[in-house]
């Protein structure tokens, strides 16, 4: 897959969200975005993760959440990705939202801040889930009697 953004005539930096299922080949067209438009690639989980180490604020009530194993609420993520994007580096080189926001609320508590991308990339996954399943059943059928599937 190749992407090209055509230029505006806005000076603004660019503003792109990406989402996309497990194994759809986010990482790699992040990269690729990444790179040809020398945007902030900023992932969710990996800033949730660095405000937990580093013990912000917002960190440590996420840290709170994630220690009983409950998801860290929408209003906590939501302060951390829009902080991130505020800052300075992402104002002025333009960002790359990864597999972020995951729900209508998230997105439209974005919107609440100001947060609008110029573009959103959803990549579907249809032919290499089938595919992937399709070898999964073969691999079992080797394994059927050994088998611990664990959910």
């Amino acid at each position: 897959m190749t992407w090209q953004v055509v230029a505006s005539a806005k000076a603004e930096p660019l503003k792109v969200m990406i989402s996309g299922a497990p194994a759809s080949g986010k990482g790699t067209q992040c990269e690729l975005i990444t790179k040809k438009y020398d945007l902030v690639h900023i992932a969710a989980g990996d800033l949730l993760r660095a405000e937990v180490v580093a013990a912000t604020e917002n960190g440590k009530r996420a840290k709170e959440y994630m220690e009983k194993g409950q998801l860290v609420p929408d209003e906590i993520v939501v302060m951390m990705v829009k902080e991130r994007l505020f800052q300075p580096d992402s104002q002025e080189k333009g960002w790359l939202l990864d597999g972020y926001p995951r729900s209508s609320s998230q997105a439209a508590a974005l919107e609440d801040f100001g947060i609008h991308p110029d573009l959103f990339i959803l990549l579907e996954v249809k032919l290499r889930l089938r595919t992937h399943h399709e070898n999964v059943d073969a691999v079992l059928s080797v394994y059927k009697d050994i088998t611990v599937k664990a959910c």
